[in-house]
């Protein structure tokens, strides 16, 4: 519960709608993912696994697939959240952005440990494809649209098919090393 809390206050501080807090609860679709998806891990982690795959399936009508064992932090602003895909091995920390069409999946190369970890404070841009066990460091930000297939470093921007450093770095919510905050 103390995750979702979080999640709603990250989401307000940093969303451009209207509406506040009560607009985020009612009609707040990533919102309302994470938190379908905060259900189906608890389950996951009480061993109740088909109970959970079956609350993940039908949260799936909410636009999004995130498999109940993937370890999400909390504060996370999932904006939208259409085409969301997070495989079950991901790890993302807290206080990371991602945007509609995201996806966190695996090559198919690897066996076990096989989805990206993604630290606190970063961005993925709107159709940002993240594949296998590779990491997005602490406030890093991925292009939208960019295919990212190794590791980015912190406070990086990665841009392009496939994803390069590039030498200009901004965040967009002035994440900086010291704060730690969104």
């Amino acid at each position: 519960m103390a995750a979702s809390f979080a999640d709603l206050e990250t989401i307000h501080r940093l969303n451009f709608e209207p509406g506040g807090r009560l607009g985020i609860w009612l009609g707040g679709r990533g919102f309302h993912i994470l938190a379908a998806w905060r259900v189906a891990h608890a389950l996951w982690m009480n061993g109740q696994r088909a109970l959970a795959l079956a609350w993940k399936t039908g949260a799936g009508v909410l636009g999004a697939d995130i498999h109940p064992s993937a370890r999400i932090g909390p504060g996370i602003f999932l904006d939208h959240g259409i085409g969301v895909v997070i495989g079950e091995t991901a790890v993302i920390e807290p206080e990371v952005c991602l945007w509609h069409g995201v996806t966190l999946g695996s090559t198919l190369m690897q066996e076990g440990d096989r989805h990206p970890k993604i630290r606190r404070g970063a961005i993925l841009g709107a159709g940002a494809t993240i594949l296998g066990n590779i990491e997005i460091g602490e406030g890093a930000v991925v292009a939208a649209g960019s295919m990212v297939l190794a590791s980015v470093a912190p406070f990086t921007t990665a841009a392009g098919n496939p994803a390069r450093p590039r030498s200009a770095y901004a965040h967009p919510y002035g994440y900086t090393k010291q704060d730690h905050t969104l």
